[in-house]
């Protein structure tokens, strides 16, 4: 498969995620407009932590997704007790205050975007390895990393 190929497939994954993360709530009756916040949320946590914690993406990537639902826990408290339009307007402006910080907060690199440093996934001394132990991992493979290190 070429990269190209692969990158497209990796578009669409993580669309077909956010898609079911909006569809879901339509379908309870309910319009979630903060997806994209949420996602941004797990997304910069995650990159932070493996970027400056030295974490691995196996453990970053969960304690981002783990940060999101925290916030999204901590805004439907109040949220949800709200009805009509309201839902709808106030996870709008959730997302559109994550837009903000982002492009403001100096942290995350503001405008010009976070700069990560492109490890290979199971470095950091994670204790997972897949040519040492044998351990498949069903993720989808990234062209630069099979380059760099060797496909499988």
């Amino acid at each position: 498969m070429s990269g190209y190929v692969e990158g497209i497939l990796v578009l669409l994954a993580i669309n077909t995620v956010l898609a079911y993360g909006a569809f879901l709530p339509i379908a309870a009756g309910q319009l979630n407009l903060g997806v994209a916040g949420f996602a941004a949320i797990g997304g910069y946590v995650s990159a932070y932590l493996s970027n400056n914690a030295a974490m691995s993406a196996l453990v970053a990537i969960p304690l981002g997704a783990f940060a999101a639902g925290v916030v999204a826990l901590a805004v439907a408290i109040p949220v949800l007790r709200t009805r009509g339009i309201y839902l709808a307007l106030a996870t709008f402006a959730l997302g559109e205050i994550v837009r903000a910080s982002i492009l403001n907060l100096e942290v995350v690199g503001g405008a010009a975007g976070y700069p990560v440093v492109r490890p290979h996934p199971f470095s950091h001394g994670c204790g997972i390895c897949p040519r040492r132990h044998g351990v498949r991992l069903a993720v989808i493979r990234d062209p630069v990393w099979d380059r760099d290190y060797g496909g499988p």
